[in-house]
């Protein structure tokens, strides 16, 4: 029994704030997908348009180490923010976004080995300049050999993450599934298994020299983001989102679950009632 009247003033405020959370939420959602798509060719464009003349690095990560490397650890920032700023429906999935969010940070500020051979040494080295070329940007900091390595777990568990989210928890509904909500069931799980697998093949193709191809870590990685991104994009109604018919029928299946638990729970609250006023 609700204690607001139907078309009163307190319900009507309370329904516009509804949305509103609604609203904020998809925003939240739309935005990870469209920066985790924008990511890799954000950096690969802007090192291009900015009149750094290399060729494109062998990773997504290695643009840090470019006139674009402040476009890349911004990028990863916001990705980060947004993702310990998502509320999912239950403790663990605030819990999975709140590491993803963490290990987008880590991503970030811990960056992957030097294009050079010697992981440890300073990019305004000769070794280093040799592999940037005139234009791209000069980082003045030295970092310590194991940096790449803790660069490499945060990668690792940044997708674990994602994946673990897009298979299970993106899955979830809330007891009235559509169509659509299928469709995009079975899209989030294949963009999980095709992360999975692109995860997969990033040091199967870097240790065997036989199938490595030429910036095969950067392609991998990219299509991987894609599919983080398509999968977030969905999530926020860009995508395959319910129909008008699909959206009346749910929400009169809810208005009848609503009624069902109404008068199933009305009599235990009555007694609850009488028993309190006396």
């Amino acid at each position: 029994m609700s204690l607001t009247k139907p078309g009163s003033l307190k319900e009507t405020f309370e329904n516009k704030r509804r949305d509103a959370i609604v609203l904020s939420y998809m925003s939240v959602r739309r935005w990870i997908g469209w920066l985790g798509i924008a990511l890799p060719v954000a950096v690969a464009a802007g090192a291009a348009v900015l009149g750094c003349d290399q060729k494109m690095q062998p990773s997504i990560s290695h643009y840090y180490f470019t006139i674009v490397g402040s476009l890349f650890v911004g990028i990863l920032c916001a990705v980060g923010l947004f993702l310990i700023n998502y509320k999912g429906y239950s403790p663990w999935e605030d819990r999975i976004t709140n590491f993803a969010g963490l290990c987008a940070f880590g991503i970030a500020l811990f960056p992957t080995t030097l294009p050079c051979d010697n992981p440890c040494s300073d990019i305004t080295s000769p070794c280093n300049a040799n592999q940037l070329l005139t234009g791209c940007r000069v980082n003045l900091f030295t970092y310590p050999c194991f940096t790449h390595w803790i660069h490499y777990g945060f990668a690792a568990g940044f997708f674990i993450a994602i994946i673990i989210l897009s298979w299970e928890f993106f899955t979830r509904t809330d007891g009235y599934i559509t169509k659509s909500k299928r469709r995009r069931n079975r899209v989030y799980r294949a963009c999980a298994l095709l992360m999975s697998i692109f995860c997969i093949l990033i040091p199967i193709c870097d240790s065997i020299p036989s199938i490595h191809l030429p910036n095969s870590t950067f392609y991998l990685e990219l299509l991987a983001l894609w599919s983080f991104g398509v999968s977030w994009l969905i999530k926020g109604a860009v995508l395959l989102k319910d129909s008008e018919p699909e959206k009346r029928a749910k929400a009169e299946a809810k208005t009848a679950k609503g009624n069902r638990d109404e008068v199933r729970y009305e009599p235990q609250r009555a007694q609850r009632v009488n028993l309190i006023a006396q």
